[in-house]
């Protein structure tokens, strides 16, 4: 897509923001050219939708105008397909899309994290969908603390971190090898 540009096409390419969704109803060009720079790291949810008959489609590209992949919907998504990517601060990506997906509109909105309290012995079962998933842990008494986790859909366990107060990671755990233990921690 980038190689066939004519000198200042990417002159007028739509610049996505968090605040600002982008729609385009009418196209001028082969194709609609749309930016986005993280203003900080995260995930950020992408939502695309056209107003056509066809299944909904965007060519992703890095900011060194590399390939990064496509993006599609499936007939039974209808015209809406949602994709998250992690991205550092800075960082711009480049959504092309086909004149076939005009109108279209894309929004963005980042990911944050919503947590949920644990209280002893009371189990809580969440399922995941590709975003980071938040639990709040406070100790009522001193002592030894156990946090178990374990993938029920696989019999797995889920990578987890542990961070405190103030929200810097303490440690990081890749439970390939463990067995549903994730951390002990002590409470004084």
């Amino acid at each position: 897509f980038f190689d066939n540009l004519a000198e200042g096409e990417l002159d007028n390419v739509n610049e996505l923001t968090v605040d600002n969704p982008v729609s385009v109803s009418e196209t001028a060009s082969k194709y609609e050219y749309v930016s986005f720079t993280a203003p900080e790291s995260g995930k950020y949810i992408f939502t695309y939708t056209n107003e056509t008959d066809v299944v909904p489609s965007y060519a992703l590209y890095n900011s060194d105008r590399s390939s990064d992949k496509t993006v599609s919907g499936t007939e039974a998504d209808g015209n809406t397909v949602v994709n998250i990517e992690e991205l550092t601060s800075g960082e711009t990506k480049y959504f092309v899309v086909d004149p076939s997906q005009v109108p279209f509109s894309l929004s963005v909105t980042k990911h944050e994290i919503e947590y949920t309290e644990l209280t002893l012995d009371t189990p809580v079962s969440v399922t995941y969908e590709g975003l980071d998933i938040g639990f709040k842990f406070t100790p009522t008494e001193d002592g030894k603390y156990n946090f178990a986790s374990s993938n029920l859909a696989t019999g797995g366990d889920p990578n987890a971190a542990l961070y405190d107060s103030e929200m810097n990671r303490i440690i990081y755990i890749d439970n390939e090898n463990l067995d549903n233990r994730n951390f002990l921690i002590v409470a004084t």
